[in-house]
């Protein structure tokens, strides 16, 4: 039994040593390195999904703000018709709040600012029901929308390496091509 014992550690310091000799940790440090550099650092990886989730959060805030050109119809209704629309409220805040809640990029948080306050302008003066005092609150929201919607476009696709082209192409339009009847005086006001 004792010899059993013995003959067991022997048996397994043998293996170890045969294994030891046949391993050859020679060239260890160099294949280490090398997959040390084919790795990304973490930090690297941190930053990229940083940005490509501030970019889906941008994305989604953006679509929410044009919804199929609601801010747009709203001024129309508002500027042209001299109505205010059913569920203008409610479209209001929906966006405000995905402007509010989305991080942008130092580039355009200035812009952001200035749509959620011109938002929150539109939202108290929609509480009023008063066309004279929605008219250019909406006007100067579907505004600062459209320049944010632009600007917003433009620096997503610099940052994944597309150009803009269609973007103006498929835009809401401004009234009158442009935004030098955003201080018109609304209709009936």
């Amino acid at each position: 039994m004792i010899r059993r014992v013995l003959i067991i550690p022997v048996v397994a310091l043998a293996l170890a040593g045969i294994a030891a000799g046949c391993t050859d940790t020679s060239n260890l440090d160099d294949r280490i390195g090398a997959l040390e550099q084919q790795q990304t650092p973490l930090s690297e990886q941190v930053q990229a999904l940083d940005q490509a989730a501030q970019q889906a959060a941008m994305l989604s805030a953006l679509h929410m703000l044009d919804a199929g050109g609601r801010l747009h119809d709203i001024d129309m209704a508002v500027n042209e018709r001299g109505e205010i629309e059913a569920g203008s409220s409610g479209y209001v805040d929906a966006a405000l709040l995905a402007v509010a809640a989305t991080a942008w990029p130092d580039d355009l948080q200035a812009q952001a600012d200035e749509v959620e306050a011109k938002l929150r302008d539109l939202a108290e003066a929609l509480d009023g029901l008063d066309v004279a005092v929605v008219g250019p609150a909406v006007r100067a929201a579907h505004g600062a929308a459209h320049d944010l919607d632009h600007d917003a476009f433009t620096f997503i696709a610099e940052a994944i390496g597309l150009s803009e082209d269609g973007h103006e192409a498929e835009a809401t339009p401004m009234p009158e091509d442009g935004m030098g009847d955003m201080d018109q005086t609304p209709a009936g006001g």
